[in-house]
């Protein structure tokens, strides 16, 4: 049989943009999941997203927030084109209290051009956690739609308002860190937002 006049290219790359770690059935879309990390550097701290949930965040930057207010961007620099569908995503992480300390997360998600210029698409203002120990946190929002080109950024902006140092919110994607919750339930280290894209297979 003739071959197609179409196809005059031959390639082994797959015809799907990204990968994905879960399909929600309902809706058809791909969920990925990118994890918050703080790594060290010459100069200093650096916040980052990433897809790898192997890597062990360094041991001085696998919590966040310890100061009174802290705030800190989060970003993944796309190599492929990326859209980001308006459905429900999700974010999700440990916290741990110290005594009668209160801790506010605020995560507030942003899509960044080229020019640097923000548009935010999503975000989730916790409950004020209370309550000596360790607890998991997850609330969900509805995404606005978003086209992500190639070299333009998904970044997730952390704010935190704590009234005690001892106060912590764990960003270590290999879920490393032991952690207990109140009712003896095992928790885990990592900070995760739950992204839902439109699947090309």
């Amino acid at each position: 049989m003739p071959l197609d006049p179409q196809l005059t290219e031959f390639t082994t790359e797959s015809p799907v943009p990204a990968s994905f770690d879960a399909i929600d059935f309902v809706t058809g879309l791909g969920l990925k999941k990118f994890y918050l990390l703080g790594t060290q550097l010459t100069g200093g701290v650096e916040y980052s997203l990433t897809t790898d949930n192997t890597i062990q965040a360094d041991t001085g930057n696998n919590k966040f927030g310890a100061n009174a207010t802290v705030n800190a961007d989060f970003d993944i620099k796309f190599e492929k084109p990326f859209t980001i569908e308006a459905a429900e995503g999700t974010v999700s992480c440990t916290v741990t209290i110290a005594g009668a300390a209160t801790l506010t997360i605020t995560a507030t998600i942003y899509h960044v051009d080229a020019a640097a210029a923000e548009t935010q698409i999503g975000v989730v203002v916790f409950p004020t956690s209370s309550g000596d120990g360790s607890h998991r946190r997850t609330g969900k929002f509805t995404f606005t739609r978003a086209d992500f080109k190639i070299g333009e950024t998904l970044r997730v902006t952390l704010d935190t308002v704590s009234t005690s140092a001892g106060t912590q919110t764990y960003i270590d994607p290999s879920g490393s860190i032991p952690l207990t919750g109140t009712i003896s339930e095992a928790l885990t280290s990592t900070f995760i937002l739950t992204v839902p894209f439109k699947r090309d297979d």
